[in-house]
């Protein structure tokens, strides 16, 4: 073959792989950037198996939850499957015998009232986190429970409590961890990651006992479905009280998928590299 014809053809195989590779990086970036939240659909898809009947008429469901109300007067909790939680929640609110109940369940012989009353407790958290100051530690002890729903809530809830005791809420840091490397499910796995993020965003020293934590947590689930939103998280984790070592080791971690990731990734990455490098 012909020198000059031999070197054409290998440019052509060179441009046709550039073109290649181009159109693989998009269709990855593509990929990337439609993803749906995947975690989060799965969240609440292990919470509707809790409920396994027809949703109730409002009338039926607040007639349901005037009666949980009443029972928690005489020391019982009735709380039923079929009502929305939000209801429950809200019940809970204004009646703080109920709440504590609910409370007391997560250390109930009952994995359904553990899974109800947490899935409760963590929609409280949200709205009045103040409620459930006192609870901390029941809520740290609720890390323990077997089933992993109950875990996910607790942490969901804990989360919310960060800025009312961040003392009370550090005692959960080694139950936390335990959870983070759960093998079966990656939802409780992401609560774990978000809570120890929320918490070594606080001060330096918690940053610094949270971080070989995260960063193994980084590793071992990089690119799975939870991946996307501990991304999120460790955004916020970066914008936090961190101890400069702490700062250094995660810029340090993201740096190679700022520079060689795709779409989403790439961007939370070099998010994360610049907000740790311009403190």
């Amino acid at each position: 073959m012909a020198p000059a014809k031999k070197k054409t053809e290998v440019e052509e195989k060179a441009a046709k792989a550039k073109v290649d590779a181009k159109k693989a990086k998009e269709a990855v970036d593509k990929a990337i950037d439609a993803e749906v939240d995947e975690a989060a659909v799965r969240k609440e898809a292990a919470r509707a198996k809790v409920a396994e009947k027809k949703p109730l008429s409002k009338r039926a469901a607040n007639k349901k939850v005037a009666e949980a109300i009443e029972a928690s007067a005489e020391g019982r909790l009735a709380l039923d499957t079929e009502v929305d939680p939000a209801l429950y929640a809200q019940a809970a609110i204004e009646h703080p015998e109920l709440l504590d109940l609910m409370v007391d369940a997560l250390k109930g012989s009952s994995r359904r009232e553990r899974q109800l009353s947490s899935l409760v407790i963590a929609r409280v958290a949200k709205i009045e986190p103040t409620l459930l100051a006192g609870s901390i530690p029941a809520l740290v002890d609720a890390l323990n429970r077997p089933e992993a729903q109950t875990r996910w809530e607790t942490l969901e809830a804990l989360y919310e409590m960060i800025p009312i005791d961040l003392a009370a809420c550090k005692k959960g840091i080694n139950a936390a961890e335990d959870s983070l490397y759960d093998e079966k499910s990656g939802v409780v796995r992401l609560a774990a990651f978000c809570f120890l993020c929320a918490l070594g965003a606080q001060d330096k020293r918690t940053s610094k006992k949270v971080w070989p934590y995260l960063d193994e947590a980084i590793q071992c689930f990089h690119g799975d479905i939870e991946f996307q939103d501990m991304l999120n998280e460790l955004v916020r984790f970066a914008e936090g009280n961190l101890h400069a070592e702490v700062k250094k080791a995660l810029a340090d971690r993201m740096r190679f998928d700022s520079e060689s990731g795709y779409g989403f990734l790439k961007r939370k990455a070099t998010a994360i590299v610049q907000i740790c490098e311009s403190k």
